[in-house]
């Protein structure tokens, strides 16, 4: 209860002495040095305000805002309170109750922190060019991005519930249970490059990284992963290996064309030299045919 002309009050309970860390034989503290003292100097003019508002308007009192307390902490407030009626006592006097209302706003902060980040999540998530997937223990899909839709073909109706196995060509089955042998035990899987196979049936070369999802005690409940299609990659990689290739036997080529050709014309000089020395017509017949051939 406070009466703005005197400026004076009493608190009814203990509580609002532990809110603002004050004994009984302090008393209550009067609206100036509430003002002064107290009130935080951001809220000052909102206390001023809703004060007028209720003396002036007679509209009910509304304030929330910060208070420094005795020992230095800040706290957030909620003040609800209305004019006395005159039937019940001195008129001008306010009644009201005074919550300490920290914590809910600390817990409503953070939720709005929390959406806020899950929604950025989210968002990420489904821009992502990379294909980013969960699944349980047991090899069930459990989310689907966008990425994954278009790399695979399905959509998120089609493969969440199904087994990632569904992905994965049975010669390579084996690798699931390594991957998920590895999960379990809380190994992370980086760059682990392999093959998955479409919706259309294509086979699509890929580098998975596969990390342990935990629940609030630690405990691993699933994996999450994220999967590039690498088969461009590997398309240029082959096309570099093959014009290496090309361009060794190239080299070797020329190495094996000069190598030849160095006695080839040695021997096309002698045959030249030659030519003086042989006098009948069947001799000189042969010696045409060996410079044609060489």
């Amino acid at each position: 209860v406070w009466d703005p002309v005197g400026d004076n009050g009493s608190w009814q309970n203990d509580q609002i002495y532990e809110i603002f860390r004050r004994t009984r034989d302090q008393g209550p503290v009067n609206g100036a040095a509430f003002l002064r003292d107290v009130v935080h100097p951001d809220y000052r003019d909102a206390f001023r305000q809703a004060m007028e508002d209720t003396l002036q308007k007679h509209k009910p009192f509304r304030f929330e805002g910060l208070i420094r307390r005795r020992d230095g902490a800040l706290r957030c407030i909620d003040v609800n309170g209305d004019l006395q009626p005159e039937t019940e006592g001195p008129p001008g006097r306010i009644l009201g109750t005074i919550r300490d209302i920290t914590e809910v706003r600390r817990t409503a902060e953070e939720t709005r922190e929390n959406a806020k980040h899950l929604g950025e999540l989210a968002a990420i998530v489904a821009s992502s060019d990379d294909v980013l997937v969960s699944k349980d223990l047991n090899a069930i899909i459990l989310s689907w991005n966008a990425a994954a839709t278009r790399v695979f073909g399905y959509l998120p109706e089609e493969i969440i519930g199904s087994s990632i196995l569904k992905l994965i060509p049975e010669y390579l089955h084996s690798d699931e249970t390594t991957i998920l042998n590895s999960i379990r035990a809380g190994r992370r899987i980086e760059h682990f490059e392999t093959i998955r196979r479409a919706k259309d049936g294509r086979l699509i070369d890929v580098s998975l990284t596969v990390s342990p999802i935990k629940d609030e005690t630690g405990r691993v409940i699933g994996a999450s992963k994220i999967l590039r299609d690498i088969s461009s990659r590997k398309r240029i990689e082959q096309s570099l290996l093959q014009a290496e290739k090309i361009a060794a036997t190239g080299r070797m080529a020329a190495t094996i064309a000069h190598e030849i050709n160095n006695p080839l014309e040695s021997v096309m000089n002698l045959l030249y030299l030659l030519r003086t020395k042989i006098a009948d017509d069947e001799g000189r017949g042969f010696l045409a045919t060996a410079e044609e051939e060489l």
